[in-house]
């Protein structure tokens, strides 16, 4: 596919976005056109669960019928009409179920469009669960493609870092970093060990993209914040394989200051790795870029007040993402403000 309008939707239909950006219907007429998008959107593995296919190529065969001038010149493709009978024919899930349910997501980096096959990244997840309970980090969620947006716009703060996640769920933005970005080591951090057993599967699944030996340039642990308050009991979990402890240049986290209850409590963890745990005569600050859906503006700031109160200092950085229709990858609305604070301790 060489038309940017095709080479976006097929990016958004790969990641499986909820509101693609449907190129307009003329285009969608042309036969070599439909013949691509069966191609390369409905034939094959990977191609999308059937009811995000069947939701996708309705709304296309819709598109290209309100076109349709004359019928005997003009008309959706056989391929298509018969792939959608195919898609009609199997069971729709309850909502239910369809939230629940992992599949492999692909995410493609915002290269430019005419990038032959640009890098992407594979996740494992359940894209359409709700923010509840003890398996929001199965989910993806728009902060952290927020700030994977921002991190591939500006790779001079990955390349050659030793980094650290908090919260990192899933493991797409560690992985980005190990990868694509070229950390030195990232460690990737959740407080759920079923969420670090699939962030690890994560892991394995991208190894093409990481610099080998890809288990000495990431790894998952558990980082369980209410347990490590005291810098001593951090040493075990922050410890990367081939890498002096402590080691980190770069914290990094998304969508992790949602709780009210555990914002004091990151803010004493991010205090104890700047201050407790560093390394005067390394030369180097520490510092930290956490990516915030705001929500609730009262959450964000009992946030940077705790950051204050234990020395830090927090600055909102200058990025605007751009809008769904002009992204390149890494799609995501925003429903609500998502910003991105730098901290450090002076």
């Amino acid at each position: 596919m060489d038309d940017p309008q095709m080479v976006r939707f097929h990016r958004q239909y790969m990641q499986q976005i909820q509101h693609p950006t449907y190129p307009p219907a003329k285009l969608l007429l042309e036969p070599d056109v439909q013949e691509q998008l069966y191609k390369h959107f409905f034939d094959g593995p990977l191609k999308g669960p059937a009811t995000y296919q069947r939701r996708v190529l309705k709304q296309i065969i819709l598109l290209i019928e309100r076109v349709i001038d004359d019928p005997d010149e003009d008309a959706v493709s056989d391929q298509l009409m018969e792939h959608m009978g195919y898609l009609s024919t199997l069971p729709t899930d309850d909502p239910a179920t369809e939230a629940s349910r992992t599949q492999i997501i692909t995410y493609i980096l915002p290269e430019p469009l005419e990038t032959k096959a640009p890098p992407r990244i594979l996740i494992e997840e359940a894209p359409n669960l709700l923010a509840a309970g003890s398996n929001v980090g199965l989910r993806t969620w728009e902060a952290s493609l927020h700030l994977a947006q921002y991190l591939h716009s500006n790779p001079a703060l990955v390349r050659n870092k030793t980094i650290i996640e908090l919260g990192a769920g899933t493991g797409l933005v560690s992985i980005l970093a190990a990868g694509p970005l070229r950390a030195t080591h990232v460690l990737a951090t959740d407080g759920l060990p079923h969420v670090i057993q699939s962030m690890a599967k994560n892991i394995h699944r991208n190894e093409n993209i990481i610099l080998p030996p890809a288990s000495t340039s990431i790894e998952a642990k558990v980082l369980d914040w209410a347990d490590h308050d005291d810098p001593s009991s951090l040493e075990d979990t922050l410890s990367l394989e081939n890498a002096e402890c402590p080691a980190y240049d770069l914290i990094l986290g998304a969508d992790i200051t949602y709780s009210p209850d555990l914002v004091p409590v990151l803010a004493q963890l991010l205090k104890v790795l700047m201050t407790d745990m560093w390394d005067e005569n390394s030369g180097r600050r520490i510092e930290a870029l956490i990516s915030a859906t705001v929500r609730n503006e009262r959450t964000l700031s009992v946030f940077r007040e705790a950051c204050v109160e234990r020395g830090l200092v927090v600055e909102e950085v200058e990025y605007t993402c751009p809008r769904v229709k002009e992204q390149r990858g890494f799609f995501h609305e925003q429903a609500f403000p998502i910003l991105i604070m730098r901290i450090w301790a002076p």
